[in-house]
């Protein structure tokens, strides 16, 4: 999120050395990748790998629109899963994106939006690319 979204209050860590142990990361276009090419079944089989630990997504609104014939949107669904998790046991997942506060209104909905806002800590880059 950008800084229009505001800070969240910061829990202390736990430190670092479970935190290794128990987490999966994948970025958002392989796994929309994934449901595109291989189906629903294989998705939900890589992302449940990460059970109740933490889950780091990587790039949110890179992927391209993976929906199943137009009603499905298995990121989206991920994300209210995710939000689930968090509610109910405090499970954390990271996310990284380019997308404003806005921008994911827009691709993912107001809900999905303030679901994010309510369980993340927004960090802002700002400052030139070091991409070349």
């Amino acid at each position: 999120f950008q800084a229009e979204d505001g800070i969240r209050d910061v829990e202390r860590s736990r430190g670092l050395g479970d935190v290794y142990k128990r987490q999966e990361y994948f970025t958002v276009p392989s796994l929309a990748n994934v449901f595109s090419k291989d189906g629903e079944a294989q998705f939900w089989s890589m992302v449940n790998r990460a059970g109740n630990w933490d889950l780091f997504l990587d790039d949110l609104g890179s992927e391209k629109d993976s929906r199943n014939f137009g009603n499905y949107f298995p990121i989206e669904e991920l994300l209210y899963k995710r939000y689930d998790l968090w509610q109910q046991k405090g499970v954390r997942t990271h996310i990284t994106t380019n997308l404003t506060g806005n921008q994911i209104s827009n691709r993912y909905g107001d809900r999905i939006r303030d679901r994010l806002r309510e369980m993340m800590v927004s960090i802002v880059d700002i400052g030139e690319s070091l991409r070349k």
